[in-house]
């Protein structure tokens, strides 16, 4: 595959068709909204000096209780986020089929197979937050004991951060092969649902299929683009902060349980142009990959198969 040819044509197509910049506003909603998984270390109580078991539930309740309070924030963010991605995977097809977007038609088509794209998410979406506020959630705990029990001495917060350290690693071991795999079925489950027909099921099945069959192609495609979203993530980090920041002050929302809803949608404004050219690059390489197949099987038929005179 040429990834020169897939990155320019995704770059092209970015800028060439603003309905895409629509789409990718409403995909980064889902993005951004990753920011709102913020635990509160301040809401937690104290657990003093000499903690006892009564404390440390009462700890891991009030943690869990933080949890479920972000929940219900950031579902609506990742449901509309979900729904952008289909609809941009749509619209690029019509794109390299027809030569234009018909936005409407592109959210109808989304629509009409939403309800594959949502099994997917809560099979997999979900828990990739579960494990993103387990990840959080452990080395809380694990500093917060220390906490209660005297980190004033230096050993003592040796073994703290020690412990948390080690409570890191752990999950990551954990964590980093289900974000990998699961990132992968999304991101292949949902082209294969609205480009090809596939129900959920079927679509994580060809998608698993696709992943290991082309590992190479899509480990190179994954490298760049993680590397230029680091890039722009920096980027974007930089120049949205202060805009925002003087948004919520004007606003009056500083303190208020909507000034972090208020960023996401600031951060997801800045981000709708690079959200929409990265996902033009997956749903093109997507379409390599399967005419790749194609001519592989039509060259098997060719080699193997007898044809009758």
């Amino acid at each position: 595959m040429d990834y020169g040819l897939v990155l320019s044509q995704a770059l092209r197509l970015t800028i060439k068709y603003p309905a895409l910049w629509v789409l990718g506003f409403l995909a980064a909603l889902s993005d951004t909204s990753v920011d709102l998984l913020r635990i509160d270390l301040e809401a937690l109580p104290d657990p003093g000096a000499g903690s006892t078991s009564a404390e440390a539930a009462a700890l891991l309740e009030a943690l869990l209780l933080e949890i479920a309070n972000l929940l219900p924030l950031t579902l609506p963010f990742s449901i509309v986020g979900l729904f952008g991605f289909g609809g941009l995977i749509v619209a690029v097809d019509q794109v390299v089929r027809e030569g234009r977007v018909e936005l409407g038609s592109a959210l109808w088509r989304t629509l009409k197979r939403f309800h594959h794209l949502l099994l997917v998410f809560v099979l997999f979406g979900l828990g990739l937050t579960g494990l993103y506020l387990a990840f959080a959630a452990l080395p809380t705990i694990v500093l917060y004991k220390g906490v209660g029990e005297g980190s004033a001495s230096l050993a003592t917060a040796f073994e703290t951060l020690l412990a948390s350290g080690l409570a890191c690693i752990g999950l990551l071991c954990v964590v980093l092969p289900y974000v990998v795999l699961s990132a992968g079925i999304q991101t292949f489950g949902q082209r294969a649902i609205l480009l090809e027909g596939y129900g959920a099921f079927r679509g994580i099945l060809r998608a698993v299929k696709m992943m290991f069959s082309h590992f190479g192609i899509v480990a190179v495609v994954a490298l760049m683009v993680l590397t230029l979203t680091f890039i722009i993530g920096l980027l974007l980090g930089l120049v949205t902060e202060v805009p925002l920041t003087l948004l919520v002050a004007v606003l009056n929302l500083e303190g208020s349980t909507l000034s972090e809803p208020v960023r996401t949608v600031g951060r997801a404004l800045f981000a709708a142009v690079f959200t929409a050219y990265y996902s033009t690059v997956w749903t093109l390489t997507y379409q390599e990959l399967v005419k790749l197949e194609a001519r592989r099987a039509a060259l098997f038929e060719r080699r193997w198969i007898p044809h009758s005179l």
